[in-house]
């Protein structure tokens, strides 16, 4: 992992790799594969282009020439599949790498070093502070005694008993469950 609590994080920035040690020698094999199978391709066109001349020569059957065509195509289809399996192997090494979706601050961190993961498990909770926003509902009570407001003053008001507090440096006091936020009024 290579994040900790309350980092601040790019969007795009890896924020953790997650080990599938199946891949390194999995794309090892596929590349001596694909040797193999060009070096077939190169034998099976040297072979054709031989019997090709021979064919012309009359000095082979038109059935040897076409032996060694299925032959070199089935050769270049080879190469073709295992570039197409190294291609989705490359893929999936890639998605091994966990980024950041957003600028950010880490928030929590769900699955710590070690943990076993899969395909859709949160890994860390970001979020981007640079313009919080919320929606509340104040009484006309409560409102009528911070009347008049107007564009450019700051409002501090708090909320008890909120549903979800994080853990995090951003306002939250999570020893009495009490928040307190401040709102500038914009319009």
């Amino acid at each position: 992992m290579d994040i900790h609590k309350n980092d601040h994080v790019r969007k795009g920035q890896i924020i953790c790799v997650v080990s599938n040690e199946d891949i390194t020698p999995k794309l090892a094999e596929i590349n001596s594969h694909i040797s193999k199978a060009q070096a077939d391709v190169v034998r099976f066109q040297n072979q054709y282009n031989r019997y090709q001349w021979l064919t012309e020569r009359k000095a082979i059957a038109v059935e040897k020439l076409e032996e060694v065509e299925a032959n070199l195509n089935s050769a270049e289809a080879e190469v073709a599949s295992y570039m197409s399996e190294r291609q989705q192997t490359l893929n999936q090494q890639q998605r091994q790498y966990v980024m950041s979706p957003l600028d950010g601050e880490v928030i929590t961190i769900y699955q710590p070093s070690g943990s076993v993961v899969s395909n859709g498990t949160p890994i860390a909770l970001i979020g981007d502070f640079s313009h919080p926003q919320f929606k509340y509902t104040i009484s006309d009570k409560d409102l009528s005694s911070i009347l008049p407001l107007e564009s450019g003053h700051t409002v501090t008001f708090r909320m008890d008993d909120l549903d979800k507090v994080f853990y995090t440096s951003y306002g939250a006091d999570s020893n009495d469950n009490i928040n307190i936020f401040q709102a500038r009024i914009i319009s």
